[in-house]
C-alpha cells in the first residue's frame, strides 16, 4: 500500500531515519534532485539536499517536529545533484513506533519553480504598468464598483491640485 501511495504521487515523497538518512523515496523524488532512479537516493543525507543556507532552519524544525509539532508549506531551496537551485514547498512530519517514539521523518516536497516564474513575470508587468500609468499625460484612474479612486496618476495631481493621498478614497 504505501509503495503504491509513493508511486502514485505527482510530488517528491521521502522517508528518512532520525538522523537524515533517505530510507525511502519515490520516482518524483529523484526527477526533483537529478537522479535517474528512485534507488539512487537511498543511503544519502536527506540534509544535504537543502541548500547550506536553508540546514541550520530545517535543524530548528527537526526539533519542533520531534517535539510533536509539524513544519507545513515550508519555503526551502533544494539543490539538484547538477548544483541547480530550486525553490520549493515542503511538508515535514515525524514517523513514530506504536509507543509513539519517533523512528524518523516524512516529507513531501512540491517544486515550486514554476509560480516563482509566474510571480516574477506578474511583478515584473504590474511595475511596468505602474510606470506606464504615473507617465501618462491624460487623466487615468482606478475606481471601485462605488465609484471611489483607488489610484489615481500624476496628471490628476497636475490638473486639479489634490495630492493623491487626498483623492484615494474619495
Amino acid at each position: 500500500r504505501f509503495r503504491t501511495i509513493l508511486d502514485s504521487s505527482p510530488d517528491a515523497i521521502m522517508v528518512a531515519d532520525l538522523e537524515g538518512r533517505i530510507l525511502e523515496c519515490n520516482q518524483p523524488t529523484a526527477a526533483l534532485y537529478g537522479f535517474a532512479d528512485s534507488r539512487e537516493l537511498i543511503g544519502y543525507n536527506a540534509r544535504d539536499l537543502l541548500v547550506s543556507e536553508d540546514r541550520p532552519r530545517a535543524a530548528e524544525y527537526t526539533q519542533i517536529i520531534l517535539r510533536g509539532g509539524e513544519a507545513r508549506k515550508l519555503s526551502v531551496t533544494v539543490i539538484s545533484r547538477s548544483g541547480r537551485r530550486i525553490p520549493a514547498e515542503m511538508t515535514v512530519s515525524a514517523t513514530r513506533d506504536g509507543a509513539g517514539k519517533p523512528t524518523g521523518f516524512i516529507s513531501i516536497t512540491k517544486d515550486i519553480s514554476a509560480c516563482r516564474e509566474a510571480e516574477e513575470a506578474l511583478k515584473s508587468k504590474t511595475e511596468e504598468m505602474d510606470r506606464f500609468f504615473d507617465v501618462a499625460l491624460d487623466l487615468l484612474c482606478i475606481a471601485d464598483t462605488n465609484g471611489c479612486f483607488r489610484q489615481v496618476n500624476a496628471a490628476w495631481e497636475k490638473a486639479f491640485g489634490y495630492t493623491r493621498d487626498e483623492l484615494t478614497g474619495r
